[in-house]
């Protein structure tokens, strides 16, 4: 659960950034699409946040003290000062750049790779420090796996040249979840680290 998320979007364009910074802690879902590395998808995100976080108005600007001549009193004091209070610029982005310029984020999820897609969960400022606590929960994952019978390509996926075609009228589910079971055996040790649960459909 994400706690005291802050949407950064156009619609809280009335709150103040620094507001919403403190409001962005935990840990929250993301989809995850095929061709997109799940690093690359933590870096779209982070910059995201941090690009709509800086567009979010500023708290009010501080004043500064100015001190000025005495126009109203010029007569009958050349030296007649006056103080002032005009708004400060030390701290205009102009002057310093943005105000927000990193966020810790991290991978809370993994599993995925290039050609992989899903959900995706990241952890954000304070979640950052409870990754390490649910990673050794050792949550179940469930992967869906889709797949073309009675063909082999050279790269071992769905894009790659295919290299030997075979008929696939004799398989059938049972037998694939017999090959499975299998597998899911002879990996038991890694499975008891990090529980799994696989899907496959023949259509």
């Amino acid at each position: 659960m994400v706690k005291n998320m802050a949407i950064v979007s156009k619609g809280v364009k009335n709150i103040l950034r620094t507001e919403v910074f403190d409001r962005l802690n935990g840990h929250f879902a993301v989809y995850k699409p095929a061709d997109v590395l799940p690093g690359q998808v933590a870096s779209r995100v982070k910059h995201a946040l941090l690009r709509d976080l800086n567009e979010l108005p500023d708290p009010y600007p501080e004043s500064m003290v100015k001190i000025v001549p005495d126009e109203a009193r010029l007569d009958h004091n050349p030296n007649a000062l006056t103080a002032l209070s005009v708004p400060s610029l030390a701290g205009h982005p102009l002057v310093k750049g943005r105000k927000y310029k990193s966020l810790r984020l991290r991978l809370l999820s993994e599993g995925h790779d290039l050609k992989s897609s899903g959900v995706m969960a990241l952890a954000l400022q304070e979640g950052v420090e409870r990754v390490d606590f649910y990673k050794q929960a050792r949550l179940p994952s469930q992967y869906i796996i889709h797949g073309r019978l009675g063909f082999a390509t050279f790269s071992h996926d769905i894009e790659g040249t295919i290299v030997e075609k075979s008929t696939y009228g004799h398989v059938t589910q049972p037998k694939i979840e017999k090959v499975l079971s299998g597998l899911l055996r002879m990996s038991q040790k890694d499975i008891i680290s990090k529980p799994c649960r696989f899907v496959v459909e023949l259509s």
